[in-house]
């Protein structure tokens, strides 16, 4: 015999169904939105300023818990009078950055503090963020591990949602500007030895503003990154930062520049590249107003490697 009918059977019956098929349609935008999104980088503390003498205390800390974690200290400097940036290296850093052939931009991870009225932020590049940017193979987790074990970590940030590590391999700022891929050479010369001396030359004469704060040579290859810091017209370091680093946690870990010496030749990251990479939320009406910076800082590099 056959169970009398209830609505309520019914009503039972189209919310389970309902269930099922809202569980289909957002399945995908679960998925999309599960996806772990990156940023550039990482802050690990704040602290107050206590006495004049607070900032110069914490870049002796900071070095000093680097050299405990077996960090090599690839060169520092001090940008602006209220940022010190050092930038770390070291073995296994270099090799997995030797894998590719432009991997060599991975090999200097940078740790920076600024200081930002009476707050000093002490802050790191993201590695897991490099690793995509830098379309590296292998894995980065023990260096962010490492760094966050060492520093301390509070957030991720320089960019408001992130992005997955899909579009990150394969980002640019909007069409027409440059990829990772498709760097500017500055030079090509009869040897690596020769692009060496050239580049070693013109750094140590400060060419163009433009100073070396860092060598770092990949064994058993012919490619040397080094980092530069500028201080000429729209091409220096202080002028860039204060038209990108303006939100209230400090991107100082943007800096300093590279170049990539690979073989006989001499490259570097354009800047429509390098500064949005690192600025991916950085408005064209903002960029625009900033228009001298690309060129300036292709012309202080060539200038140096002339």
């Amino acid at each position: 015999m056959r169970k009398n009918h209830k609505p309520e059977d019914d009503n039972r019956r189209y919310c389970i169904y309902f269930v099922l098929l809202l569980g289909i349609f957002l399945l995908p935008i679960q998925s999309a939105t599960s996806q772990t999104l990156l940023k550039p980088f990482v802050l690990a503390s704040l602290s107050n300023v206590i006495s004049e003498s607070s900032f110069k205390e914490n870049v002796d800390i900071v070095r000093h818990k680097l050299a405990l974690a077996d960090f090599f200290i690839a060169g520092d400097f001090q940008p602006y009078s209220d940022a010190h940036i050092f930038v770390i290296t070291n073995d296994q850093i270099i090799e997995l950055a030797s894998r590719t052939e432009q991997g060599g931009y991975f090999s200097a991870l940078r740790v920076t503090l600024t200081q930002v009225d009476n707050e000093i932020q002490l802050s790191y590049s993201n590695p897991d963020y490099l690793f995509h940017a830098y379309r590296l193979e292998g894995g980065s987790g023990k260096f962010s591990q490492t760094l966050k074990r060492v520093l301390g970590f509070l957030e991720y940030y320089g960019a408001e949602k992130g992005m997955p590590k899909e579009k990150l391999r394969n980002y640019h700022y909007m069409f027409g500007m440059e990829y990772f891929d498709e760097p500017t050479m500055l030079g090509e010369f009869e040897t690596h030895h020769h692009a060496l001396s050239v580049l070693e030359n013109g750094l140590s004469q400060e060419k163009a503003g433009v100073a070396k704060v860092y060598r770092i040579d990949m064994p058993n290859q012919n490619k040397s990154l080094f980092g530069v810091t500028m201080t000429r017209d729209c091409s220096s370091d202080e002028f860039l930062m204060q038209g990108v680093d303006f939100k209230p946690v400090r991107s100082t870990p943007h800096l300093p520049y590279e170049l990539l010496v690979s073989e006989n030749k001499i490259f570097t990251l354009h800047p429509h590249f390098r500064i949005a990479m690192n600025f991916p939320d950085l408005q064209m009406t903002k960029f625009m107003k900033m228009m001298c910076i690309p060129g300036d800082i292709i012309d202080a590099l060539e200038d140096v490697v002339s």
